[in-house]
């Protein structure tokens, strides 16, 4: 059991203090104690002390009072559950010599402001939680505000995506292939979807990380992994296999794509596609799954660095994000600066952006000959792009301090590839999530309609034991 101060309280952690101070429906407030579900208008219920001992009369945490101090674009946003972050244990929290493995993967905006994470908990491979727009759990989702399915496979959720109707659509793995979930809008699984709410195929084998919802209802996943080429599967609204795409509703590309793959799909129904295959690469497909080969050289572009996400502006330009580390067979990347914005490439981890035009062509306008890199006070890598409402790229991802810990991470750029300076310090802005310097890792960002930013990722909570242990992690900040 390890002890940290937390302002004038001492917090222990351990596994069985834990399960003492996060019973069902019960999530922590980073710096604020337990967050609790939305309490009785009058009264209140009790907190639960910190110290794992007693209850307190007091409540702990829940909606926070109006702010009186004016704040700043990209700041911790403090409406959101008291000072912008939100830690969350999904039940059952487990004793030694168990570890829990609740990770995020993916997050998304419903079409009432409520902000929905999905991933995986140490006993839910398909893990899916609501949240109210103030950072309350939303108790009239699932139980207690998780939705989740009982199922003998090892997986995990990695992507997501809500239809114009509000049910929810998350994509992931389960055992050896590709699965897909759509859940109601009170979690329940939609019994109307696939087999009682849940698709899974035989093929293709893996998991998927990419999903995209078609005008017309239809669905598409996409993944590789370690020995798969890229496979994109499309489904009929009703999860059943769309025998117009490809084989039996399967496309294999026959490009080998292991580790993380980023996803965007174009207005005209093209998919872009970011990866390690030998080499960093981007690849374009039409909508029926074949190689564009009006993109890069037969549809296949080369990275200058690592690419972790990808997200297609409306005039069709594309921005790909991730760290300026290279391969030994590639040829390194130009070393510009630009003067002013600590953007240079280098071998350092940073945070690097490239825009290509819709050929497949560096687009020299953005930054220095199409690429720019940002650097924090540690090494950094981009996990996820998107784009603000008012089309600006913002970029998400993990600082790690010179100590080893990471810390959340935003970049915003203006359409010319510059920091733009008002947002946070100098166009960046960071969050120690948990508050108490454990290692915050980002995995996924939504903008909301008002522009508030929501990132989610996994907070390290033990590295001690044979088995790291996490927990799920949010921060929202001001637009």
């Amino acid at each position: 059991m390890s002890a940290y101060r937390h302002g004038n309280r001492t917090l222990a952690l351990g596994f069985a203090v834990v399960l003492c101070i996060v019973a069902p429906g019960a999530r922590w407030n980073a710096r604020g104690g337990v967050q609790e579900p939305p309490r009785p208008a009058a009264g209140g219920a009790p907190g639960i002390d910190l110290d794992g001992s007693r209850v307190s009369p007091e409540p702990i945490g829940g909606p926070a009072a109006p702010s009186t101090t004016k704040q700043s674009s990209g700041e911790l946003d403090t409406s959101f559950a008291g000072d912008g972050t939100i830690m969350t244990f999904i039940p059952p929290i487990l004793d030694p010599p168990g570890y829990n493995t609740d990770i995020p993967h993916a997050v998304a905006i419903d079409g009432d402001g409520r902000i929905l994470v999905a991933g995986v908990a140490t006993e839910h491979p398909f893990a899916l939680e609501r949240y109210n727009a103030d950072g309350t759990l939303d108790t009239t989702f699932g139980t207690d505000g998780l939705a989740t399915f009982s199922t003998q496979w090892n997986g995990e959720a990695t992507c997501m995506v809500v239809q114009p109707d509000g049910r929810i659509l998350v994509g992931g793995g389960l055992g050896a292939f590709y699965a897909l979930a759509r859940f109601m809008p009170d979690g329940s699984l939609d019994p109307g979807f696939g087999q009682g709410g849940l698709v899974q195929q035989l093929e293709p084998r893996g998991t998927a990380t990419g999903i995209a919802l078609l005008p017309d209802g239809r669905i598409v996943l996409a993944g590789g992994g370690v020995g798969h080429s890229l496979h994109l599967s499309r489904y009929e609204s009703n999860g059943l296999p769309d025998d117009t795409f490809g084989t039996n509703g399967v496309v294999d590309t026959g490009l080998a794509a292991s580790g993380r793959l980023g996803m965007a799909r174009q207005a005209d129904g093209r998919f872009v596609f970011v990866f390690f295959a030998g080499g960093f690469r981007m690849v374009r497909l039409l909508s029926d799954g074949s190689s564009d080969a009006g993109f890069g050289s037969g549809g296949v572009v080369n990275l200058p660095f690592l690419g972790q996400a990808v997200v297609v502006q409306p005039d069709g330009r594309i921005f790909v994000g991730g760290s300026p580390w290279t391969l030994p067979e590639l040829p390194p990347p130009p070393a510009p600066t630009i003067e002013g914005d600590k953007a240079t490439l280098s071998p350092k981890p940073s945070f690097a952006v490239a825009r290509f035009n819709p050929d497949g062509s560096l687009d020299e306008s953005f930054g220095r000959k199409g690429i720019v890199t940002t650097s924090f006070n540690g090494g950094s890598l981009i996990e996820a792009l998107t784009l603000d409402a008012q089309g600006r790229l913002v970029a998400a991802g993990t600082t790690i301090s010179h100590s080893g810990t990471g810390d959340f991470a935003l970049a915003r750029y203006e359409p010319d590839g510059r920091l733009d300076q008002s947002f946070g310090k100098g166009g960046r802005t960071t969050a120690d999530v948990d508050g108490l310097g454990f290692d915050d890792s980002t995995r996924a960002i939504a903008v909301q309609p008002d522009g508030r930013l929501v990132v989610v990722g996994a907070i390290a909570i033990d590295r001690a034991g044979p088995l790291d242990s996490f927990a799920w992690g949010l921060a929202r900040f001001l637009p």
